[in-house]
């Protein structure tokens, strides 16, 4: 008899110490409630420490709201992250207790990323940059994957000329996250965009290109993105190969060609040019671009040539067969180029311009 006494009354012992257990958590409650979030700290505290009310998801979430609290609250931005941390530990422990508790119907941590990702836009659409990109930092605290904190991350950066930090954010959303979304093609672009500008990047740049290719494997906008990075770089040989691995259609090898001895011509190496031009003229020997490029290359050393061939002191007879071979060189493109573009009233007269230049060097 007195042994079944004393399991009754220990069981209700249990049962009076599970009671103030709960009515500590409520009275924790009342006092977030009432805005005193000490005391209210306090009271939960003691009762997730408590073994009855440990796994009390509704401690835990009260436990999150306060240090939600606190963390807005704070007075640097270290405390406000270490009570931020907490409110995402406490929220975190409380849906693993009990993930179909009422109390966390609306999931605390998605109310939690809500509100600082809110805040980021608002103080980004107030030009306050620097809480814009702390609340997005929080934000991403709280979801360590989510793709729309990373987007809004890498644009803010960017906006910023954040170099390091568009980089770091966008390519974390690609090669990390498996970014798959709407704005990828864009997310490329601009990656590439901006790291084809510096050459330190050019292998990375490289490979965005050839990612950007295997995800959209329909666009040929991603060779042309290719091509301009290694010309940007100065890659000759690498852009030439391209050309020539690559499925171009005539036009756009052309094109390419052109491109190439334009730079060549800017680098003040006509030889190479005239290399390119001829690549591009043997695509396509009718093509009235490529003659006149040549015509008019041929033309501009013809020029340079001429005025240092002197008069009174002398004539320099290098300098002259240079430009008699140049302007006939240019006469020969132009011609050929007025076979196929009769009605260019501009060609005859630079045919008949070039013709008085050879006339005047012939009587030299």
């Amino acid at each position: 008899m007195m042994r079944f006494f004393f399991a009754v009354l220990v069981s209700m012992l249990s049962l009076h110490q599970s009671a103030a257990q709960v009515g500590r958590i409520k009275r924790a409650i009342s006092a977030y409630e009432q805005g005193e979030y000490d005391k209210a700290l306090t009271r939960v505290q003691k009762a997730i420490h408590h073994k009855k009310t440990k796994n009390s998801a509704q401690a835990w979430l009260t436990q999150g709201k306060i240090y939600q609290v606190l963390a807005r609250q704070a007075s640097s931005d270290s405390s406000h992250d270490t009570f931020l941390q907490q409110a995402i530990t406490s929220f975190q422990h409380a849906i693993e207790i009990d993930t179909s508790d009422l109390t966390l119907s609306m999931h605390p941590l998605d109310s939690l990323w809500v509100s600082y990702f809110t805040q980021a836009k608002e103080s980004a659409s107030q030009k306050n940059y620097t809480e814009a990109f702390k609340a997005l930092q929080r934000a991403k605290m709280i979801r360590p994957d989510d793709t729309a904190t990373y987007l809004a991350l890498g644009d803010l950066a960017l906006q910023q000329q954040d170099l390091t930090l568009t980089k770091q954010t966008y390519t974390y959303l690609i090669d990390s996250l498996h970014y798959e979304g709407n704005r990828l093609y864009e997310i490329y672009n601009t990656l590439i965009d901006m790291l084809s500008q510096r050459d330190s990047e050019l292998d990375y740049t490289q490979k965005l290109v050839k990612a950007a290719q295997q995800h959209f494997p329909d666009s040929t906008h991603w060779i042309d993105r290719e091509f301009a990075v290694l010309l940007n770089n100065h890659k000759w040989q690498e852009a030439e190969q391209l050309i020539t691995t690559s499925e171009l259609s005539e036009t756009r090898q052309i094109t390419f060609l052109r491109e190439l001895a334009q730079q060549q011509r800017i680098d003040n190496n006509p030889e190479s040019a005239f290399e390119y031009y001829q690549k591009a003229l043997a695509i396509d020997p009718k093509n009235l671009d490529v003659l006149y490029d040549l015509a008019y290359l041929h033309q501009e050393i013809a020029i340079a040539s001429e005025k240092e061939i002197g008069r009174d002191e002398g004539v320099d007879t290098d300098k002259q067969k240079q430009a008699l071979h140049h302007y006939r060189e240019s006469l020969r493109y132009l011609t050929e180029a007025i076979s196929y573009d009769q009605q260019n009233d501009h060609t005859r007269q630079n045919i008949t311009l070039v013709e008085t230049h050879i006339g005047s060097l012939e009587k030299l």
